[in-house]
C-alpha cells in the first residue's frame, strides 16, 4: 500500500478506482474476525495510507468524492 501513494491515480480508469475503493471500504465494514487489515504488519500505518489514497481519489475524480468521504468518516 505504500507504493500506491506515489502513483498518479488521476490516470486510472473508473473501474479500477471503484475496485480500490471497495477494497478499502471492506476494511471499515468487515467484522473483526474477517478483516484483512489484521494481516498487515502495521495496521495503523495501513489505515493512514488508505485515508491518504482516498483523499487522492476524491481530489482526482469528483465522481467518487462522496464515497471516499463516507468511508473515511
Amino acid at each position: 500500500m505504500n507504493i500506491l501513494t506515489l502513483i498518479d491515480i488521476s490516470v486510472w480508469k473508473n473501474k479500477h478506482l471503484k475496485e480500490l475503493i471497495e477494497i478499502i471500504g471492506d476494511y471499515v465494514e468487515e467484522s473483526y474476525d474477517k478483516n484483512r487489515l489484521l494481516l498487515s504488519p502495521n495496521p495503523l500505518m495501513s489505515i493512514a495510507l488508505a485515508a491518504e489514497i482516498l483523499l487522492k481519489i476524491a481530489s482526482a475524480r469528483r465522481k467518487f468524492e462522496n464515497e471516499c468521504v463516507k468511508i473515511k468518516g
